[in-house]
């Protein structure tokens, strides 16, 4: 009896031996095996994120002296790169927005209704209730931008166009958070766009006229994907109306894509926000057949500028030799959608973002552009009376400088 009980507990022993020993062996799996698949790779950005991810850290500087801060860098390296990292913050970012409503580190951005997703940086709530947040002083300091502007195309023999990108809010009203209530139905923008209409011969296009009109036929926003632009369906319906417009009022033939350049596709949105939050968002791509334009080589870069290509260049096509040269200054709207059609329009398009401005008169004296376009989105609608302060004087120098450069011109270069 007391033998079988020692044999039995003998037994018991054992198998409690092998348990802990295949615990400790999964316990030092899971331990060893995410550094065996972690990121090495230097400028790794993550997709659920939108940043890039800590880079090994090197043990000697670059001073060939040891890195004081290489513990605290592999800290951070190690934080970035957990095994299924992205697994989990994508699992759990999508359990937030799809049970609670709530979108993860997204401060920026609120859940309206039917789950469209909104972007609400600064003002943008302002701007979409009607609130009369921008003063009348401002408000002239803004015109008289755009007239100064206006005043450099002129003395350079170019056409002047003022478009005013609409983002979503201002499109798309009825799904956005009921909660949120409207003082006016016209908006700062709205009421900008009158007063440049009223009281000054400026051209002006104003997308959200075009997009009222056109929503209730295509997607021309994303829901849950870049919901801080257009879609590309959106980007190209509004390129084609605007170059409808700019034939009619230049009197010239412009080469207007069509849909049949394209190869259209329905892919699902790229997730833009944190966690990779996708939500049936399938919009139309649009894939160019024969691209006639191609970026040529830089001539601004390490000039006045912030260092960002994406931000100034020169895109050349030699299919449209001899006919216009158009001058973009603008943002993320035409850098990251309309730069893919407007270079098939005319043979030199030269874009600078807002903040590369102080290369505006070499762009304009080495390429003599024919259009010069001012765009600006509405969430990004109105700079501070300092800002315009400065970008006035700036302009009005450059006034003083066309002038002079059009006087010698006229006299032969004397």
């Amino acid at each position: 009896m007391i033998f079988d009980f020692f044999k039995r507990n003998k037994k018991e022993i054992n198998f409690i031996k092998i348990l802990n020993i295949v615990f400790v062996t999964i316990f030092m799996l899971f331990l060893i095996l995410p550094s065996l698949f972690r990121n090495r790779l230097p400028k790794t950005k993550s997709k659920y994120e939108n940043r890039y991810l800590a880079e090994f850290p090197n043990i000697v500087n670059e001073d060939n002296e040891f890195n004081t801060d290489y513990f605290k860098q592999f800290d951070n390296f190690a934080n970035d790169n957990l095994w299924l990292r992205d697994v989990f913050i994508h699992t759990y970012s999508q359990i937030m927005y799809d049970i609670f409503s709530i979108i993860e580190k997204g401060s920026n951005f609120l859940i309206g209704q039917k789950k469209e997703v909104y972007f609400v940086g600064e003002h943008v709530l302002d701007n979409y209730i009607g609130d009369d947040y921008i003063d009348e002083k401002t408000e002239e300091k803004g015109k008289d931008f755009l007239l100064k502007l206006d005043k450099i195309a002129s003395i350079s023999s170019a056409s002047f166009y003022y478009i005013q990108m609409a983002d979503k809010e201002m499109v798309e009203p009825e799904n956005f958070p009921k909660a949120i209530n409207k003082i006016s139905d016209e908006n700062e923008v709205d009421r900008f766009i009158n007063k440049m209409k009223n009281e000054t011969n400026i051209n002006v296009y104003y997308t959200k006229e075009y997009l009222l009109k056109d929503k209730n036929k295509y997607d021309i926003f994303s829901r849950t994907g870049d919901v801080t632009h257009w879609s590309e369906r959106g980007a190209f319906n509004t390129y084609v109306d605007f170059m409808k417009q700019l034939r009619d009022k230049e009197h010239r033939n412009y080469k207007i894509l069509k849909e049949e350049d394209f190869d259209i596709k329905i892919i699902n949105a790229d997730p833009d926000l944190y966690g990779g939050i996708v939500d049936n968002d399938k919009l139309e791509s649009f894939y160019l057949k024969n691209q006639n334009f191609k970026k040529v080589s830089d001539e601004f870069e390490g000039r006045e500028d912030d260092g960002n290509p994406m931000h100034r260049g020169r895109y050349l096509n030699n299919k449209l030799n001899g006919s216009q040269n158009i001058l973009l200054i603008g943002d993320s709207y035409i850098s990251t959608y309309w730069l893919y059609y407007l270079p098939e329009s005319f043979h030199n398009t030269i874009f600078l973002y807002f903040g590369n401005i102080g290369l505006l008169p070499e762009a304009i004296i080495k390429y003599k552009p024919d259009i010069i376009i001012f765009e600006n989105a509405s969430r990004e609608f109105f700079l501070t009376n300092e800002e315009l302060d400065t970008l006035n004087d700036i302009l009005d120098k450059y006034i003083e400088f066309f002038e002079q450069y059009r006087l010698i011109n006229k006299m032969g270069g004397k």
